[in-house]
């Protein structure tokens, strides 16, 4: 068993004791891209922390941002109304990268800025529940994960992290549903784009993980392994190299 401080709501802190709970496999349903993803993320398919676990692939470990990894400056304290235009600028750069040393250090920028929501007591939340998916924990993590979600229903990280828990439960349906609520929000969101090929391609939709992948590298030319995922797959759904 493991204490989590949990701020149950604005202005209120206590701690809860959670035992750590295990669910098994759970039946997915295979749903088309098309219907899955909403319509600014369609537009895009037409051309158009602390300790920071990002993505799907990552493995467990911390990988805290330092001065000399990061050579992009941002704010020490940022508001809602400052995330987006900062955003907006960040997804930019990105798709201009033009190799993967180019792109890292914005991909990161960007992965720093989805951890800071603009209030502190979501961010805080948050944090924990990093915490508790690092040691999969994960009845802790879908908790605060919940939370975060009541509070700040516009928050596409909110969303990206709870459908990461799904994913690391295998409950992949649960994890589409969650990944279109942050798609939908934030339709350049590379790491929910990657979840959400992750995810089809363990379902056997392989035609739409393939367009899942080509949205992924629309918006982060440099993603690793994603080029090597479209040709694999490519030639797995149309006997060709795209």
């Amino acid at each position: 068993m493991v204490f989590y401080p949990v701020n149950m709501k604005h202005g209120e802190s206590l701690v809860r004791l959670y035992r750590v709970g295990r669910t098994g496999r759970v039946a997915v349903l295979s749903l088309c891209l098309s219907v899955l993803l909403t319509t600014p993320l369609q537009a895009v398919l037409l051309g158009k922390s602390s300790v920071p676990l990002i993505g799907y692939g990552d493995d467990l470990s911390s990988s805290a941002l330092t001065g000399q990894q990061m050579s992009i400056s941002l704010p020490e304290k940022m508001t809602i109304r400052q995330r987006k235009p900062l955003l907006d600028r960040l997804y930019r750069r990105l798709r201009r990268a033009s190799n993967p040393d180019e792109a890292r250090p914005v991909a990161e920028a960007i992965e720093q800025v989805w951890l800071t929501s603009g209030d502190e007591n979501i961010d805080f939340i948050m944090q924990n529940a990093i915490m508790a998916m690092e040691q999969e924990d994960f009845v802790v993590a879908e908790e605060l994960l919940d939370r975060v979600i009541e509070l700040r229903p516009d928050y596409a990280e909110g969303w990206n992290k709870r459908a990461m828990v799904h994913f690391m439960k295998k409950e992949y349906e649960k994890a589409l549903a969650k990944l279109r609520h942050a798609l939908a929000i934030d339709p350049r969101h590379f790491q929910a784009l990657h979840g959400l090929a992750l995810v089809l391609q363990e379902i056997g939709d392989q035609s739409c993980a393939l367009q899942a992948y080509r949205v992924l590298l629309h918006n982060h030319p440099q993603f690793p392994d994603a080029r090597e995922a479209v040709r694999e797959l490519s030639r797995e759904v149309n006997g060709q190299d795209s």
